[in-house]
């Protein structure tokens, strides 16, 4: 990951993973997790995520921006992928400041009802907003 600032104006910002879920392993003193462990070694992969985002002040207005990509850990042919877009805006004073932010969740989820049967897609996509009021003492 890595940031750029502005001065005292903003930043630019960007986080990168990269995470390998083939080699998550689960374990029991109870029982044998050996095929479970088979499962997840042929089916989890690895994947990237990514996020990013960046800020700017205007005098006592604050502006900001970001995205953000999931990527699938399981190869199967679903796709699992989560994108996710946000903004804000906000005002400082001295002793208090207001702000509002919202965010955007984009990805799908596939469902049956009966095992082997035919997969129904959802596209599911998610609007929250947030409005924060704080005092300075």
């Amino acid at each position: 990951g890595g940031t750029f600032f502005f001065n005292k104006n903003g930043f630019i910002t960007a986080d990168v993973d990269y995470l390998d879920y083939s080699s998550m392993n689960l374990s029991s003193k109870d029982f044998s997790m050996e095929a479970n462990n088979d499962d997840i070694k042929s089916t989890a992969t690895s994947t990237i995520n990514f996020r990013g985002g960046a800020e700017y002040r205007f005098d006592m207005f604050r502006v900001r921006a970001g995205a953000a990509f999931y990527g699938d850990p399981m190869d199967d042919g679903l796709d699992r992928t989560m994108r996710q877009y946000s903004g804000g805006v906000g005002v400082r004073l001295a002793n208090m400041y207001i702000d509002f932010g919202i965010l955007q969740n984009t990805y799908k989820s596939d469902y049956s009802s009966v095992p082997g049967s035919d997969l129904a897609t959802t596209d599911h996509k998610q609007l929250t907003g947030l409005l924060t009021l704080g005092l300075n003492i």
